[in-house]
């Protein structure tokens, strides 16, 4: 255990070195990215004032609206991230020596998830705080957003890795990504327009955290620890739960041979 804790910890350390060399190398496609994302809100922001909508607001007002649409970019990325590194390992040919080499892509696209999360987290706090001085958004912040933040990454990503499973198997699955990617917009926008539903939609994923998010940072409301177990919970439930059906795909795969395929 020790042995693979210091690997996933080295393989992060690398990951993130691969991160920081692609993004000098590509430098104009991640300022365009950041220059995308502001360009997006504020096309929301417009919408939604001149239709009298808020289709992604998770509270009242530029708050609620800016809030959730961080909450949607970080599950995004979440769900997208495995699906689309397959992908792209198999266009350039390095996906059966990944699968099938030390110490596994399981562990592989695990220290890929942790290493966009430290890379990408903070450009989106850095996009979010410009974003809130424009607007003259105001929040409560609280070193307590920080479980539910993990808890989101945690159940986005294990969407993400689900879907990393039937990329592995399905080989193309650029649909079920958007429809993922669609999925989570439905989600967060039923929990509030539907409260009717909200018990139910509390066991899915993503909805108790973006739920704390909008009661700690729009109300001031604190978490308290057991509504942050609560949510550790349910992120690493969703998380293992996409991990296993990961580990079953590439067992699969590799038992009928269909990474030569790719």
């Amino acid at each position: 255990m020790p042995d693979f804790a210091t690997t996933l910890a080295r393989l992060v350390g690398l990951e993130l070195r691969r991160s920081w060399i692609l993004t000098l190398r590509y430098r104009a496609e991640a300022a365009l990215s950041i220059a995308f994302l502001v360009a997006l809100f504020y096309g929301l922001l417009f919408g939604t004032r001149a239709a009298a909508l808020k289709p992604f607001a998770i509270g009242n007002g530029t708050e609620g609206l800016l809030l959730g649409f961080i909450c949607w970019i970080l599950c995004t990325s979440g769900v997208s991230h495995v699906a689309h590194d397959i992908e792209e390992e198999a266009k350039t040919g390095t996906l059966e020596p990944l699968f099938l080499g030390y110490p596994g892509p399981g562990a592989i696209f695990a220290a890929r998830n942790v290493a966009a999360l430290i890379s990408g987290v903070p450009t989106l706090l850095l996009v979010a705080a410009a974003l809130a001085f424009a607007t003259h958004s105001a929040f409560h912040l609280s070193p307590e957003a920080v479980v539910p933040v993990l808890a989101l990454d945690l159940a986005a990503s294990g969407i993400g890795f689900a879907l990393g499973a039937l990329a592995i198997l399905a080989k193309r699955v650029q649909l079920a990504v958007i429809a993922g990617q669609l999925l989570v917009a439905f989600v967060m926008i039923a929990n509030i327009d539907l409260p009717a539903f909200r018990p139910l939609l509390a066991l899915l994923p993503l909805v108790p955290a973006v739920e704390a998010l909008r009661s700690l940072m729009l109300a001031g409301t604190p978490v308290g620890l057991g509504k942050c177990v609560l949510l550790a919970l349910n992120g690493a439930a969703w998380f293992g739960a996409g991990f296993f059906a990961f580990l079953l795909a590439v067992r699969r795969a590799r038992r009928l041979g269909l990474l030569a395929q790719h």
